[in-house]
């Protein structure tokens, strides 16, 4: 998480996935691509490359609507931490109480195919609420988890 803001009072943390904006970006670039050398310079009009490209540029647009950031504002003035959803399509706001935060940690998930097959592990920073609720601050994968502990022990040192 990139820190936005950082004072005695205020903590303001974003995560952006810019891997996922990125990857939108470029499914749009490649339909346009196929589009104007296939379809529009060459006069080419098949079905299924007319359908490909579709398809490109509807996961690229999904891709894109769909990928959010998360923004988490430490305030001990307040004495809250809110958290903010945001994507083209939504938005969501979340406020807690800084008292209620028992733990800052990075916690591991585990995705499993139907077959019982480990097939992935990723790493989130969490709040660790009262009555053991927990607010996912960030994400990500093997090579992000010593930016997510680094990011972890600045909240925990804020929050001293």
């Amino acid at each position: 998480m990139k820190v936005l803001e950082e004072t005695d009072t205020r903590l303001a943390l974003r995560q952006r996935p810019t891997a996922l904006y990125l990857l939108g970006v470029f499914l749009l670039a490649a339909s346009g691509w196929a589009l104007w050398t296939q379809v529009i310079a060459v006069g080419v009009w098949h079905g299924r490359l007319l359908g490909v490209i579709l398809f490109l540029a509807g996961l690229g647009t999904a891709v894109l609507l769909l990928a959010g950031s998360t923004t988490a504002i430490f305030d001990k003035t307040a004495g809250t931490v809110t958290v903010r959803r945001h994507s083209a399509l939504r938005q969501t706001e979340q406020v807690y109480p800084l008292s209620a935060i028992q733990q800052v940690t990075v916690g591991l998930g585990r995705a499993y195919d139907p077959s019982d097959r480990l097939v992935s592990r990723t790493h989130h920073l969490l709040l660790v609420l009262d009555k053991k609720r927990m607010v996912q601050l960030a994400g990500g994968g093997k090579i992000q988890i010593s930016r997510l502990v680094g990011t972890a022990d600045r909240i925990r040192e804020f929050l001293k």
